[in-house]
């Protein structure tokens, strides 16, 4: 994919969830039309020896892109409280896709991972979108999704039971299988690495071949230069964010 570099600056900014904020980004030039499973690098220009970080799409147009950030370190705090307006740059879009499928469609998120996927809802026919959280507090972007017409049903958990399903994300995944045993299904997935491997092994259990993950890794560059997002799989190792970030998991676990 063509590397673009554009400037622009965050205008506004709303604390959507304990730790999770979404930031919007006037540019100065026409932003590509991206995909679901894309992702931007993203530079704050006023600070100094910060290197660019990567975050997924939310949701972009000509002029303006939005992304859902969570904080967990020295930059993600910096965009959380910087003065507005603010300078940056991105690079982008970047990284693969979500292949398309027709067919019964499950999307299955882990906390900040439903932001890579939120897009593809719009794409595709869904027939359960699963969303876990780890507490009442983290869960964000739900009554979107509730608004989108072509999602049948939706479920969500929290680690703690403190609303919705109690327990895993994964758990509930496999409730659901166990009972619709019949369907011939696709999933979708975004998460920690943990995460996506519990998915995987699920879905060998219940004999579903198309499963397709988002991976969240370090990345310095985003376009396979500096090798900090290398994954050590079964077939040998791959950059995620030139390879992926979306694989088949089926790759990247499989033997």
């Amino acid at each position: 994919m063509r590397l673009k570099r554009i400037d622009g600056k965050i205008v506004a900014r709303k604390i959507i969830a304990k730790g999770i904020f979404l930031i919007s980004i006037d540019l100065m030039e026409d932003f590509d039309n991206f995909a679901p499973g894309n992702f931007v690098m993203l530079n704050i220009n006023d600070f100094e020896n910060i290197l660019s970080r990567p975050f997924s799409i939310y949701s972009a147009d000509k002029r303006n892109i939005k992304l859902i950030i969570k904080t967990v370190g020295s930059v993600t705090n910096k965009l959380f409280k910087c003065s507005l307006p603010q300078d940056v740059s991105i690079v982008g879009p970047l990284g693969n896709a979500f292949p398309e499928l027709k067919g019964n469609n499950l999307i299955v998120s882990g906390g900040i991972g439903i932001v890579p996927v939120f897009e593809l809802t719009n794409r595709i026919d869904v027939e359960g979108f699963f969303a876990g959280f780890r507490t009442k507090e983290e869960i964000f972007l739900i009554e979107e999704i509730k608004k989108i017409n072509n999602i049948s049903s939706i479920y969500i958990s929290t680690d703690d039971g403190s609303q919705y399903y109690r327990g895993f994300i994964t758990e509930y995944l496999e409730d659901y299988l166990i009972r619709n045993r019949e369907g011939d299904f696709n999933i979708y997935a975004c998460g920690p690495l943990p995460f996506l491997k519990k998915l995987w092994e699920i879905s060998r259990r219940f004999n579903i071949s198309n499963i397709f993950g988002s991976f969240e890794t370090y990345m310095a560059c985003g376009f396979g230069v500096c090798l900090g997002c290398t994954l050590d799989t079964s077939k040998g190792y791959v950059k995620v964010c030139k390879d992926g970030p979306v694989f088949s998991l089926n790759d990247i676990f499989g033997e």
